[in-house]
């Protein structure tokens, strides 16, 4: 079935639709959860907000605490290693725990954090995951009939592992008492959103102008992926028609099907893929599923086989040759380097190079 994306908004209900007025005295406190290997420009992009936010609207700044699994500092993906306040056994009662993934989360302790969140769900905390934090959040069963998000990386291990799942291409989700994010800078839109809602507006909005950011992007608002750069300019048709090619990757539809879909001829449509894209319809597709499939590759154990049709390939030959194509390696030598950003990407229809 094809799906059109369309604006989503907060669930209702969410402890995140409390009035800003009564938010200024009832401001909620974080832990920060920190794994293994966490990017440090997650964690920032969301502690900063706050803690200037609190210092804004005079409360104490020490209202939000960094955790770690034993107490002990945790390395970040580029070596440094971040103190933390306490570990989760000593953490004093908080309102929301956010998750910041980190992919060498070991087995005995991924076994104490589940514990440990299956007791914050029993007290009625918020608890919320970021980067790596969702697929670890999601391999414990707990985001089990909620909205989800998750940075393009991990997305489509999600889809293929996790089929009950509802999973966005969004910015963040919240969901009643689960959140998920991108990470990254998407970690500020969604601590200014819980600035709004717990301090009102007018602070979200000195807080965007304190990082220099010309506006609070919304949740439902899609992710990037890496050659959409030269976009923003585009006519709404051509961003219509990307959305449906992204949510509906193994359906094969024509380019006759998708402009009907848009509203659009096949000749205007094609020629908006290529003023702005440099390709057509069907080779955007094609470059979609083949980062969908090196995504796979990377991020999970299945055969090149499997990841040939979980990509909307016919056949592993196919998928091999055209994978080779645009990332210079064939999947198999991708996945023994374990190289997660290949240093140079061809267009499909080129043949250029360009690094990213």
């Amino acid at each position: 079935m094809l799906m059109d994306r369309k604006a989503k908004t907060t669930t209702p209900g969410s402890p995140l639709e409390r009035p800003s007025a009564a938010g200024r005295s009832n401001l909620r406190r974080y832990a920060f959860v920190l794994l293994p290997g966490f990017s440090s420009l997650s964690l920032q992009a969301m502690w900063e907000p706050l803690q200037w936010a609190h210092s804004y609207v005079a409360v104490e700044r020490h209202r939000n605490w960094l955790v770690s699994l034993d107490g002990r500092a945790v390395p970040t993906n580029s070596g440094i290693r971040q103190a933390v306040d306490c570990s989760l056994d000593d953490l004093a009662e908080v309102d929301a725990v956010v998750i910041i993934g980190g992919e060498d989360l070991q087995e005995p302790l991924a076994e104490r954090l589940k514990s440990w969140l299956y007791h914050c769900r029993s007290q009625g905390w918020m608890i919320g995951a970021v980067d790596y934090g969702v697929v670890a959040m999601a391999q414990m069963g707990l985001l089990d009939g909620y909205s989800v998000t998750a940075n393009l990386r991990y997305r489509h291990y999600l889809t293929e592992a996790f089929p009950h799942l509802s999973i966005e291409n969004s910015l963040f989700e919240i969901d009643r008492d689960r959140f998920t994010c991108a990470g990254g800078v998407a970690g500020l839109d969604l601590v200014l959103e819980m600035i709004a809602t717990d301090m009102g507006g007018d602070v979200a909005d000195i807080c965007l102008n304190h990082f220099n950011q010309d506006r609070r992007r919304a949740g439902h608002e899609p992710q990037r992926l890496p050659f959409e750069q030269g976009v923003n300019s585009a006519s709404r048709k051509l961003k219509r028609a990307m959305a449906i090619i992204q949510d509906n990757l193994e359906e094969e539809l024509t380019s006759d099907e998708l402009a009907d879909l848009v509203g659009s001829s096949r000749r205007q449509l094609e020629r908006l893929f290529r003023r702005f894209l440099g390709k057509s319809p069907m080779a955007y597709r094609q470059e979609l599923r083949l980062w969908r499939g090196r995504d796979l590759v990377l991020s999970t154990p299945m055969s090149i086989t499997q990841v040939a049709f979980a990509s909307g390939f016919s056949s592993n030959s196919h998928f091999s040759s055209r994978f080779k194509l645009l990332f210079g390696m064939s999947p198999r030598e991708a996945r023994l380097s374990g190289k997660r950003q290949p240093p140079m990407i061809r267009t499909i229809e080129s043949g250029s190079s360009a690094s990213l």
